[in-house]
Parts: structure tokens; sequence; C-alpha cells
């Protein structure tokens, strides 16, 4: 269910064009367009924000993939819990290209 499907980290170099799910159904590597995507951005205007800013050198945006975990690890301390948003995990590992 896409309520229950949380922001683990946003993949900026990848647009894979299908989902891609664990076999336990646990974590998955979704397109920007997935609906799992999509429902995470609408309820979070942190995550909206976070997903929808990249560009590339010419200013058009970008549709990152995305890491959604369904359960999966331990919630993080963000300000949007403090004001009643949806949680996204907020640490990003940089991606050297």
């Amino acid at each position: 269910m896409a309520e229950s499907w949380k922001l683990f980290r946003v993949l900026p170099s990848i647009e894979v064009p299908i989902t891609f799910e664990s076999l336990s159904n646990q974590i998955a590597v979704v397109p920007y367009s997935d609906a799992r995507a999509s429902a995470i951005r609408a309820r979070s205007e942190g995550a909206n924000k976070l997903w929808s800013g990249f560009r590339d050198i010419y200013g058009n945006q970008l549709e990152p993939s995305g890491l959604d975990s369904a359960g999966l690890g331990r919630p993080c301390e963000s300000s949007e819990q403090h004001s009643g948003e949806s949680s996204v995990v907020r640490r990003m590992v940089p991606i050297s290209r």
C-alpha cells in the first residue's frame, strides 16, 4: 500500500524506467512517476521539494529514482515529525560523477 511507503533515498544519478522490488516487498527502487513516489511527494512538502529539486546543467528538471522502504530502518528525527507531516529520511550519500 502506498500509505506505508517512506522515502529512504533519492537517487539523482539514476532514472529507472520501471520499478524494482525486493522479493520481500519491503524495499523498492522506483521511477519518479511510480504511484508510491507520487503518494510520498503528495503527503510531504519536504519530500516533494527534495525529489523535484534536481536540475541538469541547462536548468531542466530531472526525474530521479527513489529508494523507498515499507517499514525498514528506524524513524529519523526531522523537523517534519514535529510539525505533524510524514517523516522523510534526510541522510543522503554524495554521489561522485
